[in-house]
């Protein structure tokens, strides 16, 4: 009996214990620990909805090889500066995070 009260209260502190996901928290800006949590290499798709928002293209380029670059801006929640993440689409591929930085 006392093994079956202990896994039920183990089981309910870990639910409490969860966090809810840092991207239904802040449509339309970018927190500092949704920032801190995108990685180089993870998808766009994937970064956006972690930011909960597209963000807005600054430029984009391409090659004769067929390889495509984007900026993208995502404005802060705390601050009047933005977040800047620039994309690289491989010939075939998918858009994956290159490189990011506060603007």
């Amino acid at each position: 009996m006392f093994k079956q009260v202990f896994v039920a209260a183990v089981l309910a502190a870990s639910t409490l214990a969860v966090a809810p996901p840092a991207s239904a928290d802040t449509p339309g800006c970018v927190t500092r620990s949704e920032f801190a949590s995108v990685k180089v290499g993870m998808r766009k798709s994937r970064v956006h909805r972690v930011f909960d928002t597209a963000g807005r293209r600054v430029s984009i380029a391409t090659s004769t090889e067929h390889y495509f670059a984007e900026i993208r801006m995502y404005r802060r929640c705390s601050r009047a500066s933005l977040f800047a993440v620039s994309w690289i689409k491989r010939p075939g591929g998918l858009w994956r995070m290159d490189a990011k930085w506060v603007g």
